[in-house]
């Protein structure tokens, strides 16, 4: 039997029509203060929703900046202030689940609420007291996401759920789910992506302009890729790589000599070229996480799940990864953008190098030729331009040591053996001091005589004496 949930309001009808009084004003019907009233006196039965309590002081304090030259500029500051903290912290302090702390930005970007809130926050806790211009503006932005993101969603409080019975991380992946449904059906990114690829199979030698319109279809589905890019860049990354755009599965590969495909470079350089160094940057970033097995955070993993993402972590698709690394990494070395991160290119490349480091011990020994290739394509890349010559001399010097450990691990030497020791064997000459893996054929030839000769002049020996009417008789019968 289902235990009774216990809600400070009576029905879902309650909420529907605070939303109502809430937003739904003008200059002859403003029923605001009522409900901030409303909302006091269920405030008295139970503990509310964080959405309901938020937009409750959030039009608090527009009402009473109203009230023009009744409340000091300082406390008009100081309670918006405390009204945007009680927002930020009751929407993010739930999700702090981990046994450590979770950066807040990460947070808010999981929940879609825009990081200057963050900021906000953390300035009115820290820091000197935003304007109040900034406050006003803040607050109506507050106010509208509180709209989209609780107020348009009540009807899922039906039924007697209250806050404290619902699952955060279950509400969080449901919001985001809906927010990546939304913008797949905006910009069709499986879609694009199926046609952008099935052009370019045409011919991949073609080569496309700017501005020209000889084929509108592959500029509208690119055109459609980067605006998306522009909305989600780490989700476009994931598609490429998750989805198997970029890897080609394991069970496609098992069978063939060669694991990874030059062509598909060939394929989606347009596109990656369209999309900038931000895009190649952050997959070479993504990359770097996969080989590492860095840890994803919970929500990531639920949403990976639901997406149908795949897990990348067979060897033959961690051929295909280190390959990518190789062709981000000289793109981004020879570019002459650079991310916004980075003030210059030296520090990029020193992020790259960093990278590549992180990961080597992560990888089997049979990729470690591959990954030296990784190495040397990039130091070609960087040796090409304008870098800090101690960044080629820690790239070379890499290089050498990992050559160097490969050609040390293929000569190894067998132990002398203690006939080689005592001087009994030939091995134990000064000509020769390594223990032979097998004799040489005039050796053999010795032995031979030297049984052949001893067999001749030994006497044969018997357990039974022979005799001579003897017949073989099967166990167990009469004689």
């Amino acid at each position: 039997m289902q235990r009774p949930t216990i809600t400070a309001y009576r029905s879902i009808d309650d909420l529907r029509q605070l939303k109502q009084w809430f937003y739904d004003y003008n200059e002859e019907t403003d029923n605001r203060l009522k409900a901030v009233q409303k909302v006091k006196g269920l405030a008295t039965r139970g503990k509310l929703p964080h959405g309901v309590e938020a937009t409750s002081f959030l039009t608090t304090m527009v009402l009473n900046d109203n009230e023009l030259g009744l409340i000091d500029s300082n406390t008009l500051q100081l309670s918006y202030t405390m009204a945007l903290i009680r927002f930020v912290n009751g929407l993010l302090d739930p999700f702090q689940q981990s046994n450590y702390a979770i950066p807040m930005h990460l947070l808010a970007k999981q929940l879609n609420l825009p990081t200057y809130f963050v900021e906000l926050r953390h300035m009115g806790t820290h820091e000197s007291l935003p304007s109040l211009d900034i406050l006003r503006i803040t607050c109506g932005n507050a106010l509208n996401w509180l709209y989209e993101y609780f107020w348009s969603n009540i009807e899922n409080l039906a039924g007697g759920e209250n806050e404290s019975s619902r699952d955060p991380l279950r509400e969080v992946l449901s919001l985001r789910m809906k927010d990546i449904e939304a913008k797949f059906e905006k910009y069709q990114v499986y879609n694009n992506l199926k046609t952008f690829k099935r052009i370019r199979k045409q011919d991949l030698d073609k080569v496309y302009m700017d501005g020209d319109e000889t084929d509108p279809k592959y500029y509208k589905c690119l055109a459609d890729i980067v605006e998306f890019a522009g909305e989600d860049m780490n989700l476009l990354v994931d598609i490429l790589l998750f989805k198997n755009y970029l890897i080609y599965p394991a069970l496609k590969v098992k069978d063939k000599k060669s694991k990874f495909n030059p062509l598909i470079i060939k394929l989606y350089q347009p596109m990656l070229d369209k999309l900038g160094v931000e895009c190649k940057l952050q997959c070479f970033d993504r990359i770097i996480d996969i080989i590492s097995d860095k840890l994803k955070a919970p929500i990531d993993q639920k949403l990976h799940k639901r997406l149908g993402f795949a897990e990348l972590s067979d060897p033959d698709e961690t051929v295909q990864l280190v390959e990518w690394l190789a062709y981000l990494g000289q793109e981004l070395a020879k570019s002459e953008q650079t991310p916004r991160e980075f003030p210059d290119r030296d520090a990029l490349v020193t992020s790259l190098l960093d990278g590549l480091q992180s990961i080597e011990k992560k990888l089997e020994e049979a990729l470690l030729p591959t990954f030296t290739s990784v190495l040397d394509r990039i130091l070609e890349a960087i040796s090409k331009e304008e870098i800090l010559q101690s960044l080629v001399d820690r790239l070379s010097d890499w290089i050498k040591l990992i050559k160097n450990l490969q050609s040390t691990k293929k000569t190894y030497d067998l132990p002398p053996s203690l006939d080689d020791l005592l001087g009994l064997s030939p091995a134990a000459t000064p000509q020769s001091s390594k223990r032979p893996l097998q004799a040489e054929p005039q050796e053999d030839n010795v032995l031979k005589k030297k049984k052949q000769h001893a067999s001749a002049n030994e006497t044969p020996m018997f357990l039974l004496t022979p005799h001579e009417n003897w017949k073989p008789t099967p166990f167990g019968t009469c004689v």
